[in-house]
């Protein structure tokens, strides 16, 4: 899933994890992967720079890094991925409804 973002906004971790990757990729260029358990794992990509590193415990709601035009990108967005058992899966299923601005 991807959506516009404001170039250098914050990104928020979407549940509570650790952080298995904090890296440069070909295609995604800065990503972020939080292994959540039961093999669900989420990636954040295309990011300018990070706020965590690799081994990281993340709470939900934490800055996971900052949205960007890295990897194969034409602009700032962000590029969101829920993966069960390192395939993708439809993100809406696990997004929980929230209150504006949490």
């Amino acid at each position: 899933m991807a959506g516009a973002w404001p170039h250098h906004g914050q990104l928020h971790v979407t549940a509570d994890g650790v952080v298995i990757s904090a890296e440069n990729h070909a295609g995604y260029g800065r990503v972020v992967v939080v292994d959540h358990g039961f093999g669900i794992t989420t990636w954040y990509a295309h990011l300018s720079s990070f706020s965590t590193i690799t081994g990281s415990r993340m709470k939900r709601g934490q800055v996971i890094g900052y949205c960007g035009i890295s990897g194969r990108s034409t602009g700032p967005h962000v590029h969101y991925e829920v993966r069960m058992n390192n395939a993708p899966v439809n993100p809406w299923r696990y997004m929980k409804s929230t209150p504006a601005g949490d």
